[in-house]
C-alpha cells in the first residue's frame, strides 16, 4: 500500500495528458487535413486566431507604451529596525545559507525568524548556526500557516516574507513605501546559470520592469511573487482569518486579498532587485508551472471575479483581472484548438512565428536588449511551452479538487493526504473530464474539425 501510495499521486497527471493531447493533434491529421496541408486562411482560422493575437498584441502594447516609473529608492528610506524578516522553509539547507549570509549583512540575527516546516535535512542546524530565531516545527503545516505561526513572534510594524533561496544584495527595503499601501514588491530576477535561465530572465523582466511597472503609478500591483515581499505586519495578520492557505498560488491570493481590503488596498514595485533560484531544466521548469503556476491560478479565480466587481477598483486593477480570467476562460480553449492547426498548416505556423516574434519585439526594445537577441526567436516556442504546462495545470487544479471533495478533507492543500483508492479515482475522473472538455470543444467548433473526428473524440473520451 505505501509503494501505491508513492506511486499513484497528481504528477501521472502529466502522461494521460499529453497521450490525449497527441492523439487529438494526430487525428486532426488524419481525418481532417490528411496530412500536412497547403494553409488556406478561412473564416474559422480568423476565428480562432484574431482574438489571441487582438488580446495579446493589445497587452503588450498597452503596457510597453504607457508612461510608467519606479519609485526612487535611497538608503535612507529604509528603517530597518521596523522590519522582522521571516523565512519559511522546508528542507531549504542547500540554499539557506547563502540567504542568512547575505541578510546578516542588513538585519541582525534576532530580526530574523526561520520558520522550518516540518524539515529533515539540516535546516535547523543552519538557522542555529547563525543565532537566528529558529520556529521548529515538526510536522508540515504548509508555507502559509508556518508563516502565520511566525507572526506571532513578530513585534514590529513591518514584515519582509521570503523565500530560502532568494539573495536580496544591495536592494532598498524601503519602508516609507508603505506610508499609504500595504504590500510592496521587488524586482525578482533569476540566477543565470544556463539558456533555461536565461530565457526566464527576459520573462521575469518583462514581468517586473513592463507588467507590474504598469500598475505601479496607480498602486495596483496585481502580484508581490512568493519570493520576496515586504508587508504591513497589521495586514498579514488580517489576512490569516481570510487566506485559504493553499500553496499554489499564495502569494497572487495574499495580493489580491489587500486590493479587497478596506483600508491601505495599495501594492506598489520598488526599484530594488533581487535575485533568486530558478528552475535551471525543462522537466523542472514544466514541473514548476504544472504543479504550482497553473493550479496557482485557476485557484485565485474567485477573487478576481471579486476584483471585477468591486465597487472601488481602480480600472488598471480591473483591467489586469478581466484579462487573467479572460486569458484562463476563453483564450486557452481557442488555443487548445488551434494547436493542430499549427502543427498540420506550416504556412500559418510561419505566420503565427513571425508575429509573436516581432510582437516580442516591442518589450525587448523597452527593456533596452537585457537579454540575448536569441532569446526573441525562441520566447514564441517557450510560450507554446508555458501554454501546455498550464493546460495541464487545470488538469492538476481539476485533480486536487476533486481529490479534497471524495475524502471531504477540510483544506484545500489536504490532497496530500487522501487514501490511494481516492486518488486513484480523482485521477480518472480528472482524465475523463479533460478528454470529454476536449471533445465538447471540438463539437462546438464542428466547421473546423469535421464530424468524423468529433465522433472519434466521442469514443477515446468514454474509453478514456
Amino acid at each position: 500500500m505505501g509503494y501505491l501510495s508513492k506511486k499513484i499521486n497528481e504528477q501521472i497527471l502529466v502522461y494521460p495528458f499529453l497521450v490525449i493531447i497527441l492523439l487529438y493533434i494526430a487525428f486532426y491529421g488524419a481525418f481532417v487535413t490528411h496530412g500536412f496541408a497547403e494553409s488556406k486562411l478561412n473564416l474559422w482560422f480568423l476565428v480562432i486566431f484574431i482574438p489571441i493575437i487582438l488580446i495579446d498584441c493589445f497587452k503588450t502594447v498597452l503596457e510597453c507604451w504607457a508612461n510608467t516609473t519606479f519609485h526612487n529608492n535611497s538608503s535612507e528610506d529604509q528603517d530597518l529596525k521596523k522590519i522582522t524578516v521571516i523565512i519559511p522553509t522546508k528542507d531549504g539547507g542547500s540554499t539557506l545559507d547563502a540567504t542568512l549570509v547575505d541578510l546578516l549583512k542588513k538585519f541582525k540575527p534576532k530580526q530574523i525568524i526561520v520558520a522550518s516546516n516540518g524539515s529533515t535535512d539540516n535546516t535547523c542546524e543552519i538557522a542555529r548556526r547563525y543565532k537566528v530565531k529558529l520556529l521548529n516545527i515538526e510536522k508540515p503545516i504548509g508555507k502559509i500557516d508556518a508563516i502565520n505561526e511566525a507572526l506571532k513572534l513578530v513585534r514590529t510594524e513591518f514584515c519582509l516574507t521570503m523565500d530560502d533561496d532568494v539573495l536580496i544584495g544591495n536592494a532598498i527595503i524601503d519602508t516609507r513605501l508603505l506610508k499609504n499601501a500595504s504590500g510592496v514588491a521587488f524586482r525578482v530576477l533569476p540566477k543565470i546559470e544556463n539558456w533555461i535561465t536565461q530565457i526566464q530572465a527576459h520573462e521575469y523582466r518583462k514581468s517586473m520592469d513592463v507588467g507590474k511597472n504598469f500598475h505601479n503609478s496607480t498602486a495596483t500591483v496585481q502580484n508581490i511573487s512568493g519570493a520576496i515581499g515586504l508587508f504591513r505586519t497589521k495586514e498579514l495578520i488580517r489576512q490569516i482569518n481570510f487566506h485559504t492557505g493553499e500553496f499554489s498560488g499564495e502569494d497572487l491570493q495574499r495580493t489580491l486579498l489587500i486590493h479587497l481590503g478596506k483600508e491601505n488596498n495599495r501594492v506598489l514595485l520598488s526599484q530594488s532587485i533581487v535575485e533568486t533560484e530558478v528552475p535551471n531544466t525543462l522537466w523542472s521548469l514544466y514541473k514548476q508551472r504544472v504543479f504550482g503556476w497553473g493550479p496557482g491560478l485557476l485557484s485565485n479565480t474567485k477573487n478576481l471575479f471579486k476584483i471585477l466587481i468591486k465597487k472601488d477598483v481602480h480600472p488598471k486593477l480591473r483591467y489586469e483581472a478581466f484579462y487573467t480570467l479572460f486569458l484562463v476562460l476563453i483564450m486557452d480553449p481557442l488555443r487548445l484548438i488551434a494547436l493542430p492547426i499549427l502543427i498540420w498548416y506550416p504556412t500559418i505556423t510561419i505566420i503565427v512565428y513571425i508575429f509573436y516574434v516581432l510582437l516580442e519585439l516591442i518589450p525587448y526594445i523597452k527593456l533596452r536588449g537585457k537579454e540575448p537577441l536569441w532569446v526573441i526567436f525562441i520566447t514564441p516556442i517557450y510560450g507554446l511551452f508555458n501554454f501546455l504546462a498550464r493546460i495541464t495545470g487545470s488538469l492538476v487544479f481539476l485533480y486536487r479538487r476533486t481529490a479534497v471533495f471524495l475524502a471531504k478533507k477540510p483544506r484545500l492543500d489536504d490532497y496530500r493526504t487522501v487514501s490511494v483508492g481516492y486518488r486513484l479515482a480523482s485521477l480518472i475522473i480528472s482524465c475523463f473530464v479533460f478528454a470529454y472538455i476536449i471533445t465538447l470543444i471540438t463539437y462546438a467548433v464542428k466547421p473546423i474539425v469535421g464530424s468524423t473526428l468529433f465522433q472519434t473524440l466521442l469514443t477515446l473520451s468514454f474509453i478514456l
